[in-house]
């Protein structure tokens, strides 16, 4: 399945925007369709940090294992998963744009089951519209964190 990607500016900082994608208890806040998160492993942040993320997707609960399989502080985070028999790759990868952010997410699917196979391009179709879902609510959430941040 082709990666989809999608980029936005925030009126924030790289580190505010960062921890709204790299901090677990940020982004089960910043994205509206997650339901909770719950920590799997011994760790609760960094490298190796295994969740189970819960979100309402098309009106039902869909829980996923996720894993950090990457972090390089302030720049990206890459979260991997195996569900519904697709290994999914998904990166956020923050940068400086003057006094704003740019954000980048990109998620590929690999499926490796026959039906998973068949229902790509439905699945690149959801993907699509859950990422842009998903970015809107980072946007919305890391510009509340700075204004909150400037007020105070």
């Amino acid at each position: 399945m082709e990666p989809t990607k999608r980029s936005l500016t925030i009126n924030a900082s790289c580190g505010t925007v960062f921890r709204a994608v790299a901090d677990l208890g940020h982004f089960s806040k910043a994205v509206p369709q997650i339901d909770r998160i719950e920590i799997l492993s011994e760790s609760t942040a960094g490298v190796g940090t295994r969740f189970r993320e819960t979100r309402l997707v098309r009106g039902r609960e869909t829980a996923s294992e996720l894993r950090v399989a990457e972090l390089v502080e302030n720049e990206r985070v890459r979260y991997v998963s195996d569900t519904f028999g697709t290994r999914w790759n998904s990166t956020f990868t923050v940068a400086p744009a003057g006094d704003r952010t740019r954000l980048t997410m990109v998620i590929q699917g690999r499926p490796y089951r026959v039906l998973s196979r068949l229902a790509a391009p439905l699945m690149k179709f959801l993907t699509a519209k859950a990422v842009a879902a998903d970015m809107k609510g980072i946007k919305a959430y890391a510009e509340s964190l700075e204004e909150s941040a400037a007020s105070a």
